[in-house]
């Protein structure tokens, strides 16, 4: 029977253990100071104090020098990631499209590129390989091939890809978001450190020199004069006659909320709840807050910029985790009358399954669920971002507005977020509580939104941060 030999005092032990055939080197961790085990291999004595030694003697080299203690491949941290977005996603903390997308980019794409590679030996080079590889993707595909995508209603189908596609690079932004998101897992596992991460700039090393990114900017915004346009006409756009009328009259209120509430347009307004919003009532800086139940209120004074009333929104689901937004008094009028226009919706759904035979018809629900998406329509047909985006695209190209004036900047859905926190900022809104209610974080700020100066006038705009409901 072998008996425990100390091989290092305090650090190093050969040892046998139960029903097991190897002798084993016992071994404190120079920095953490806990003890651990690993597997000669081998039983005879000798052989195992010279692999023990050898052992040790490497893992103290590594340890000292932040040099990866074990060999990890990219495949095990891909398998890692899957499983946490398929966790967050049975939560709920992801939704159903934005689980997609993150799956579908890693197996196509990360997975076939890094297989085998290991962890600790991907740098910066390896990054800008991949971004060739990616780049060349689809003009290495040949004519005849095909996208595989999934339709709303859960079916995949398939279709040629285009030549507009084949010019197009704004989707290696989502690639690199992946591989942002593997690092953090590696590091949240203690696999590597921080610095160790590589660093590589879309604008400069993936895109080449002399090509656009895109022509859709995140920062272009409306003016005040284009919002209430776009409020009158964007409406009898949607009523017009058509197949999908309510869809598009939904899409309208979804615009407009954007415009007045800063909410992200797609995973995060998709998540928001009926119980998720509440209206609230501010009556002026001095007055208390009180919850209303829908009933008309004065209109404030002008100089209070947030008017009388507001909507507390919690967000549940976002790139930045759940927060708490606010909408403008605005939205508050707008809410009501969606919720008006849900309810005639209901009604109009019905009659139109009524005159169908009763096999083809579908149930309508006539009165909201509290838990569910406020975008849900009655006839069960969930409304999100995506198609929001083509209706809104297709408004803007109808009436020639798909453009900046003066810059020929690309406006999109999600220039109706920059335009409100421009506008907040304009009327002297405080940066620090529009960050907040936005959900972004100051560092964003300084980047997109330096240029514009919070505006000293003689009213004070009150942070109502602290008294929004939870």
């Amino acid at each position: 029977m072998f008996q425990t030999k100390i091989l290092i005092e305090n650090k190093l032990v050969l040892m046998a253990r139960k029903q097991s055939k190897y002798l084993y080197a016992r071994y404190k961790h120079p920095k953490m100071g806990v003890w651990r085990e690993k597997s000669t291999k081998t039983w005879d004595p000798v052989e195992a104090e010279e692999i023990a030694r050898h052992f040790f003697y490497d893992f103290t080299v590594k340890v000292k020098n932040n040099i990866p203690t074990t060999t990890r491949t990219m495949d095990k941290l891909i398998d890692l990631y899957v499983e946490r977005i398929t966790f967050e996603h049975k939560k709920g903390s992801i939704s159903d499209s934005n689980f997609l997308l993150k799956r579908r980019i890693s197996e196509k794409f990360v997975r076939p590129y890094f297989a085998k590679k290991l962890l600790h030996t991907i740098d910066r080079n390896t990054l800008m390989e991949f971004a060739t590889w990616r780049r060349n993707y689809w003009t290495s595909q040949p004519e005849n091939a095909v996208i595989e995508y999934m339709r709303s209603n859960g079916t995949i189908g398939h279709r040629p890809i285009t030549a507009k596609e084949r010019q197009s690079y704004p989707h290696m932004r989502d690639e690199r978001a992946i591989l942002n998101s593997l690092f953090r897992v590696a590091i949240t596992k203690g696999w590597i450190k921080e610095w160790q991460v590589p660093k590589i700039d879309f604008k400069s090393d993936v895109i080449p020199k002399g090509r656009n990114m895109s022509q859709a900017k995140p920062d272009v915004y409306f003016t005040r004069k284009e919002i209430r346009f776009i409020k009158e006409e964007m409406w009898k756009w949607a009523s017009r006659p058509s197949k999908f009328q309510y869809r598009r009259q939904a899409a309208y209120y979804y615009v407009m909320l954007c415009f007045n509430t800063g909410v992200r347009p797609g995973t995060a307004l998709d998540s928001v709840c009926w119980c998720n919003i509440q209206a609230v009532q501010t009556g002026g800086n001095d007055a208390k807050s009180q919850i209303i139940n829908g009933f008309r209120i004065e209109q404030a004074d002008s100089s209070d910029i947030m008017g009388d009333t507001r909507l507390d929104i919690y967000v549940p689901t976002s790139k930045v985790s759940s927060y708490i937004a606010l909408g403008l008094n605005e939205a508050f009028w707008i809410y009501q009358d969606y919720i008006i226009k849900w309810g005639l919706m209901a009604e109009d759904l019905y009659n139109m399954q009524m005159r169908r035979t009763k096999k083809e018809r579908v149930p309508i629900n006539m009165q909201y669920d509290e838990k569910a998406p406020i975008f849900l329509l009655p006839n069960g047909y969930k409304l999100e971002g995506r198609q929001v985006s083509k209706y809104f695209t297709a408004f803007l190209k109808d009436k020639n507005m798909t453009y900046a004036e003066g810059t020929q900047d690309k406006r999109t859905l999600y220039s109706t977020r920059h335009s409100f926190i421009t506008h907040m900022l304009d009327q002297g809104a405080l940066r620090g509580a529009v960050a907040e209610f936005t959900g972004t974080s100051q560092e964003m700020f300084k980047r997109h939104y330096e240029h514009y100066k919070v505006a000293t006038s003689g009213h004070q705009f009150k942070d109502y941060s602290k008294e929004r409901l939870r």
